[in-house]
Parts: structure tokens; sequence; C-alpha cells
């Protein structure tokens, strides 16, 4: 850690800046997100509140005064190229977001304070997995499971809330079959899932079609968005037939998910290791159970008797037979299953005290050792 001189006297820099690209409104510490999502990161500003640290959205903070700068994902850091970066550009030049850290970060020789997380799977970020982009950091925080070494590239579970509200559950009779809650996407990526999700949706609405409800964004031709970063989506939703099971968006989950046995609930892609986001905890911790598609290797990380692994059916047609065919007695040993992983050590690697642990145990944030460093 380099200290910044001030009257004769070694002061500590004592702002740690979380970048996120085009963050002019503060999303990572807004306490009425969607589904509670940015808790883990309320949580990590109030607990470095307590070791000395004030953790702050990249806003005209002093360099000299940062002890860290944390860049969530390379678009924090670059636009990229094509139709995607020209979308980027155009997005963050409204919201904000121009200055560039990185650059200032490198010319005062201060790249030892600069971390770099890689959360954004190939399909939607691919920058991220360009190994010349991320070796030019000293750390770097990442679910990648083929990447982590300990050493340079440490090892971070996809945070999600610790607090959620307790749900009633529902009869299984009285539940309806299925449910998927998503956004609408699209991705050139040869392992992405979004076709797959796709044509799962369109299975179900034609086949199940009193059993099967389909919520959020831009499935019912959305139009163009904020700064553009729609407008993808609204020209492939322009050559789409209209989806007749679209029930509109919804905030929070768990007002949803509970009024169904399953949920469709794939992730972005499905050749990444470790990948393993809120969606399948969002089911579980609804009384909704998971029908899982994406990381290999998620038995390492979650029970596979608490979820229903999509990779066992060669089609949707045998899905939907082995979904009918559950029974309630089948339904309630997924439950307690559920039940049981909530409470497990595994689980508890996903939520914000085991994130923030992390974060202050690799950067060393312990106010007990604040003013020995060298």
């Amino acid at each position: 850690m380099v200290l910044r001189k001030n009257r004769d006297s070694e002061v500590e820099p004592s702002t740690i800046v979380l970048n996120y690209a085009g963050d002019a409104n503060n999303v990572f510490f807004n306490p009425d997100a969607r589904d509670n999502c940015t808790e883990p990161f309320i949580f990590l500003k109030d607990h470095c509140r307590k070791l000395g640290y004030s953790v702050e959205a990249a806003d005209r903070q002093s360099l000299q005064d940062c002890a860290w700068l944390l860049f969530w994902d390379s678009s924090s850091l670059t636009r990229g190229a094509g139709l995607k970066g020209f979308l980027r550009r155009l997005r963050f030049g409204v919201n904000g977001g121009t200055r560039n850290w990185l650059n200032e970060a490198q010319h005062a020789g201060l790249m030892e304070r600069v971390v770099l997380f890689l959360c954004e799977p190939p399909s939607v970020c691919p920058e991220n997995w360009e190994t010349s982009f991320y070796r030019q950091f000293s750390t770097v925080f990442s679910w990648n499971d083929d990447v982590v070494d300990g050493i340079r590239v440490h090892k971070f579970f996809y945070p999600i809330p610790l607090h959620v509200p307790i749900i009633e559950p529902v009869v299984f009779s009285m539940k309806k079959l299925l449910v998927n809650v998503s956004t609408n996407k699209f991705s050139g990526y040869p392992n992405e899932l979004y076709s797959a999700r796709r044509e799962a949706i369109r299975y179900f609405e034609k086949y199940k079609p009193d059993n099967f409800d389909l919520y959020g964004v831009g499935w019912d031709f959305p139009g163009v968005g904020k700064g553009g970063e729609m407008l993808t989506l609204h020209l492939a939703s322009l050559l789409s037939i209209p989806y007749t099971s679209y029930r509109g968006t919804v905030k929070h989950k768990w007002d949803i998910l509970p009024k169904y046995k399953f949920a469709l609930c794939y992730e972005n892609v499905s050749d990444q290791p470790g990948y393993i986001t809120e969606k399948i905890f969002d089911c579980m911790r609804a009384d909704c159970v998971p029908i899982y598609w994406g990381a290999p290797n998620v038995t390492d990380y979650v029970d596979p008797a608490a979820f229903i692994d999509r990779r066992k059916f060669s089609s949707n047609q045998e899905l939907e037979a082995y979904l009918c065919g559950i029974t309630e007695r089948d339904y309630q040993r997924f439950r307690e299953a559920i039940a049981d992983y909530l409470i497990s050590e595994k689980f508890k690697a996903f939520l914000p005290p085991a994130f923030v642990e992390n974060i202050v145990h690799v950067l060393d944030l312990n106010c007990t050792k604040r003013g020995q460093r060298n």
C-alpha cells in the first residue's frame, strides 16, 4: 500500500471506489433494487465503514485518496467494439462514467491499488475473458474455477442477498406447473443458453398453455430503452412472434415464484465452471423447485437433490413428461432437500458475510493492521 504525504505525516488513503459502468446513480447501493440484489454491496459498504473505509461509487474523488479502485467487469474500463460497444458508449455518455480511472492509476504508478472483478460471462461481456486483458491486474476476483489460482486470481461466489421475505408455502395442488422469469437476451457466444430458454418457453406455452407463464423484460416488443441499450433486443423482437404466455414484468421474484411448482432456471451460458448466479437460489428461497442449466460443475456447490438438472433430459417433451409425473410426495422431497441446503455451509458461501469476508481478507482491510503497512 502506498501512503500519501499530508503535512509531514503519512496518512493512509481511506476511500474504496467501486467503478461500475455507467453508474451515475449509485445503483450498487440502491436499497430499493429488484429482488434486494444490491444488499451484498450495501453490506460491503457498511462493513468497511467499521474498518475505517468509505466505499463509494466512482465520481470525482481524488485518486490519491483512494485506498483501492474496484472495477466491476471490463465494461467499466472499456466500452468494447462493434454495435455493442457503440451502444455502451451511447449509454455511458448519457449516464456519465467517462473518467478513465485505469489510465490515471497507470500514469500515477498506483496499479497495485487496482482490482478487477470478473462477473459477467462471455455471452454478456466477452472482454472479461481475454487473458491479455485481465493479466494486467495484480488482483482479480472471479467465479471461474478454470482461471482461479489463489495467488493473483481469487475465487469469489456470485453474491446474493441475505434477507428475503419469509414465504408462506402454497399447497401443492394449488400451484401451477411452470414459470420463467428472466430478461429476453441474445448472444453470438457458442454456448449461450438464451436460445434454449426461448425454445423451452415456446414449447411449454404451446403444449401447456394453461400451466405455464412467462414474466420479465424484453418479451413484449420493448422499444428502445434508455441510451439505446435495448436497441438490439428491439430489432430481434420485431422479427419474433409474440409470446402468448407473457404476463408482464415483476420487480421481486418472490411475489411470483411461490405460485408455481417449477421454474426454468437457465444461466446465460452452459460451459463456465463456477458460474452460479442468483437464479437457482431465488427459486429455492421462494418455495419453487428450480430446473437448472448452467455451470457444468453445479453439484460441487449445490445439493443435486435440491434441483432438477436439465441436462438429464434430451428434449423439452421429455422434461414435460417428468414434471407432470411428479407427485406431491416427490415434491416434498425436493422441499426438504432445499430446506437442508439453505442452512448448509455451501450455501453460506454465496451470502454477503462470506462475500465481504473474502474481499477484506484478500485486500487486507482489517482495521487492526491499518497504519502498519509499508
